[in-house]
């Protein structure tokens, strides 16, 4: 055909979800024009109309055999992309295994005579991609870069950061390549975009945002065929169980005087320069395109120079605000509330803007005894990835980063993340929010903490949160409540629009047995041994008294700063939050449950004690149900005990598992075998949720297998005397612990030396050995 009627078929024709794949195609070298003025195909444009036609697999029974199933997105994806010619972006936010889908597609294609290129970001991600490839099968992997140029002559699959691609990507003359570019919103510049090489015949984009703040996203658009060909978000992803659900904790902080003073003209200049801005026609929505706007405007790129100095001024402005809020002393204050919050999760991520920041919050983490580290672009790489080990390991509670955990960094499993006011970015902030919304291998919730400047555009009562884009992290949250910092620890604020909404919600769930409010193991144990119910009996009566308490129960935060409140009514007494009912107690003087009192509550009278006076201010035993009576401490001091131990990462003195080994046998004291029995057996304990008393050494628990005294912080075994009964469930551990295959002897005196220090170093990173305990015991081992 001429080249007027190609133009003519190109304006006319789409495909069948509106993406520009043939221009993309055609515009790839797949055709030339003869003399005459016509165009025609190429070989290599033959063989890409056979690729475009070519049918798509049956993604889910081609994977590994032994690898996980995909999931129904994952295939759905793949089945759009290769409708698409085997071109194409898939857009999925950060934790729903975009790389399996990536990892399929280059199965597909080794299969198929096909050599692979994965462009990467960072060499973090060069690592997790070659990794990734070899677990699931996939060999003859290279690497290209850092003074490694493997080719296709010898590796079927080249892996690279972008930087060492662009100046010589690797190319077959067949053009049978399939380019895996990961993070692909970052090549749209003129410089990495020469890294998307025009002979590549398949080409596969994955991002969780497919924008820019350029005409970079133009390119991108063009050679990948067009915008996304399929996206998942988070709701669909909390919808189908690929990342986990999450609550949200607002927890606002005041300006100081002259904080609020430098916010307020600083907010002034950036609405007025906004207002001039928009009526010199620039784009008012979304936030993203009217800053690129401003970019370009203060760049030099608007040909008016008063719009030019507008939109520097806006700029300069917008900065200076950012930092007062950044910066505001009360964000930084903050951190001492945090450590009950921190201490209590299974890891921790607290993002800010500034390293400065990062390092000031990391430093009151520790001093609040909670092992934490600042993570940021300053350290060197190989310390970067020791701080990811040690997190994930447990040998740290939490990091503190800026930017440097954002993208292209496999984060270990962590289920809270503090967010020290708004991101900068979409993509920064769901990048974010993917970092903590892994899939937990126990099924259990996230947390977010939000920490904002209150009446600032962080403020979401006052802002619809689109600038710092806060309000993607509450859009899709099960639940939003707001907290707030009082005496240093941080308690509900009872009675805000947030709670009540969350509260709302919940009661009406409450009607259903196995509704989705959770029952802790203590506050079942509790009712169980108080009532002798069943575990299902105690589940549902203690659901219906967290319903029926709601709206007449005194309710009183609790003083030790940990989330939750104490429900008192009519003798009955509940730990919980909105979520969770943490512990359970009865004060009454009589053996009745809040089930043989529901129906003539509150005029009910019994035993010799009127619980019908003035409802909730019923007193028990000559106290008021609400006030801190002994009873009432101890199920204060029981919740905090049971939110803060666990018994999978909790330290353990030399001197506990020294005796542990030596009086049942579990071998090499200073082995993680020997911790894990011990730890193992502290578990079995803690599952029976036995009473706990707190004397001044810490808390001594009395399990089935051993008393047990452990730290007040309830992270730390100080010591275990074991019981007679508990000694078959010991000595099986100890035999668990003697199966393990010992130190090889062909490995050599060096080896073994070697291996042993490496132990006693990853137990005295891990907490389990004091600085003084593993000199003494690496003195013992070198014969000192």
């Amino acid at each position: 055909m001429s080249q007027e009627e190609l133009l003519l078929m190109l304006a006319q024709s789409t495909c069948s979800v509106g993406h520009r794949l043939i221009l993309a195609a055609v515009t790839g070298g797949l055709t030339w024009g003869d003399s005459a003025g016509q165009i025609r195909l190429t070989e290599a444009g033959d063989e890409w109309l056979l690729e475009a036609a070519r049918p798509a697999p049956d993604w889910a029974a081609e994977g590994r055999q032994g690898a996980p199933p995909l999931r129904d997105w994952q295939v759905e994806a793949l089945d759009a992309w290769a409708d698409h010619g085997r071109h194409g972006v898939i857009e999925a936010v950060t934790g729903t295994g975009k790389s399996r889908v990536g990892i399929e597609v280059i199965r597909e294609a080794l299969e198929q005579d096909f050599n692979v290129v994965v462009a990467v970001p960072t060499k973090d991600l060069v690592d997790q991609w070659v990794k990734g490839l070899r677990q699931n099968g996939i060999g003859a992997v290279g690497r290209f870069g850092d003074g490694v140029r493997d080719t296709f002559l010898s590796h079927d699959i080249i892996v690279s950061t972008v930087q060492s691609l662009y100046l010589d990507p690797p190319i077959r003359p067949d053009g049978k390549v399939l380019l895996v570019a990961d993070e692909c919103h970052r090549y749209g510049s003129e410089k990495w975009r020469r890294a998307l090489h025009h002979s590549y015949r398949r080409r596969l984009g994955l991002t969780a945002t497919f924008e820019r703040n350029d005409d970079g996203i133009q390119e991108l658009t063009s050679y990948f065929g067009g915008s996304p060909v399929f996206t998942i978000g988070f709701d669909r992803a909390i919808r189908d169980g690929v990342v986990a659900h999450y609550d949200v904790k607002l927890l606002g902080v005041d300006l100081t005087a002259a904080e609020r003073s430098a916010y307020e003209s600083a907010d002034k200049t950036v609405r007025d320069a906004r207002v001039a801005l928009l009526a010199a026609g620039f784009t008012e929505s979304p936030f993203g395109v009217f800053m690129h706007e401003v970019d370009k405007a203060a760049s030099g790129e608007d040909p008016d120079p008063t719009v030019e100095d507008m939109a520097r001024r806006y700029l300069k402005a917008f900065s200076e605000r950012i930092d007062v809020m950044t910066n505001a002393a009360a964000k930084l204050s903050v951190g001492t509330a945090l450590v009950p919050w921190v201490r209590r999760s299974q890891g921790s991520i607290l993002f800010t803007r500034r390293i400065e920041m990062a390092q000031d919050l990391a430093a009151l983490l520790r001093d609040g005894g909670v092992r934490a580290e600042a993570i940021h672009s300053d350290l060197a790489h190989g310390d970067r990835k020791d701080l990811l080990v040690r997190l994930r390991a447990g040998a740290l509670k939490a990091l503190v980063a800026p930017a440097v955990l954002d993208e292209g960094i496999d984060v270990p499993e962590v289920d809270l993340g503090v967010v020290m006011g708004g991101s900068k970015s979409r993509r920064q902030m769901i990048q974010r929010m993917g970092r903590v919304l892994r899939l937990k291998g126990d099924g259990r919730k996230a947390t977010f903490i939000v920490v904002y400047a209150r009446n600032t555009v962080e403020d979401l009562s006052i802002s619809d949160g689109e600038e710092g884009c806060l309000d993607l992290i509450v859009e899709t949250a099960d639940s939003v409540e707001e907290l707030e910092v009082i005496d240093d620890a941080i308690v509900p604020v009872l009675g805000s629009e947030a709670h009540r909404t969350v509260r709302a919600r919940q009661v009406s769930d409450f009607e259903h047995p196995d509704g989705p409010v959770r029952i802790a193991k203590a506050a079942r144990a509790a009712y169980m041994r108080a009532h002798g119910a069943t575990a299902a009996e105690a589940a549902h009566a203690l659901r219906r008294m967290l319903n029926d308490f709601t709206g007449v129960a005194k309710i009183v935060a609790r003083p030790d700063g940990l989330p939750g409140r104490s429900l008192a009514h009519l003798g009955f007494q509940l730990l919980a939050t909105d979520e969770e009912v943490l512990h359970y107690a009865s004060h009454r003087d009589d053996a009745n449950t809040w089930d043989d009192l529901s129906d003539s509550a509150p005029g009910f009278e019994a035993g010799g004690t009127d619980y019908s006076q003035s409802g909730d201010e019923a007193e028990v035993g000559g106290r008021s149900p609400g006030e801190p009576t002994d009873a009432t401490l101890a199920i204060r001091l029981m919740g905090t005990f049971y939110d803060r131990i666990d018994p999978s990462t909790v330290a353990m003195s030399i001197e506990c598992v020294t005796a542990a080994t030596e009086a049942f046998g579990f071998g090499d004291p200073y082995s993680w075998e020997a911790l894990s029995s011990v730890r193992d057996v502290l578990a079995e304990d803690l599952d029976d949720c036995p009473d706990v008393v707190q004397g001044p050494l810490g808390w001594t628990l009395h399990g089935e297998n051993g008393e047990w005294v452990i730290s007040h912080g309830a992270d730390r075994v100080i010591s275990v005397r074991p019981s007679t009964g508990g000694q078959d469930s010991l000595e099986a551990a100890a035999r668990d612990a003697e199966d393990a295959d010992p130190p090889s002897a062909a490995a050599g005196q060096a080896e073994f030396l070697v291996s042993q220090l490496e132990r006693l170093a990853a137990l005295h990173a891990g907490g389990a050995l004091t600085t003084a305990e593993f000199h003494l015991a690496k003195s013992k081992l070198l014969g000192g």
